[in-house]
């Protein structure tokens, strides 16, 4: 069994671009070296600024999209479904090709997965002091499906302390506020527990944490 395949992406090194509501900041694309404009990515993940008080959503035909609020509100008014308002933490799956309109100013963290991809997403508050944040990232055996996982740092400075099955060896990860670390399951891969923790002087800081599934 081999070890996952984890890059550590710091913030200056992401791609900033503008869209007609404000920012965007790519924190991942794959495969590697598709462009978000080409529509030949199978999935990105990215942190936009809404600075507009009413924007449109590119339209994105072949795609779904989950996002979720990380500051500010947003009330999404989505084809075909009405309203939906969002506070921080919360998130919302839509179809890309949808007519999907915003109100309100607000950074949000953004998947867009093709079609037949599984997507989730969440945030987690780290208080000061606590290391109970628990995640099991699992082998995939048997199978020729590959996994990606995303934690992105909001806010504060977090550790991720990475232990393979059968090795009680904790591996430190050390992300400042605003990079990002993705890691890559391939089948037959070794499973790890990682324990994520405020590393700062924050009361609290929050990680945004993605799962992909790839079909």
């Amino acid at each position: 069994m081999s070890k996952l395949v984890k890059e550590i992406v710091r913030r200056e090194a992401f791609t900033t671009s503008r869209w007609t509501g404000g920012t965007t900041e790519e924190l991942a694309i794959y495969p590697p070296g598709s462009l978000y404009a080409e529509r030949t990515f199978e999935w990105r993940a990215s942190v936009a600024t809404i600075e507009t008080a009413e924007s449109v959503f590119t339209p994105l035909p072949g795609y779904n999209r989950t996002l979720m609020l990380l500051d500010g509100e947003l009330e999404l008014i989505l084809e075909g479904r009405g309203s939906v308002r969002l506070r921080p933490g919360d998130n919302c799956d839509f179809a890309g090709e949808r007519e999907t309109r915003s109100r309100g100013l607000a950074t949000d963290f953004n998947l867009i997965y093709a079609d037949g991809y599984r997507a989730e997403l969440r945030l987690l508050a780290l208080p000061s002091g606590q290391t109970d944040e628990l995640l099991i990232i699992a082998a995939l055996e048997n199978t020729t499906q590959n996994r990606f996982y995303l934690v992105y740092a909001v806010e504060g400075t977090i550790t991720i302390a990475t232990e393979d099955a059968g090795d009680a060896t904790a591996k430190l990860i050390r992300l400042e506020p605003g990079d990002a670390l993705v890691v890559r399951v391939r089948p037959g891969d070794k499973a790890e527990r990682w324990r994520l923790a405020n590393a700062g002087e924050e009361e609290t800081a929050r990680a945004a944490v993605a799962g992909l599934l790839v079909p």
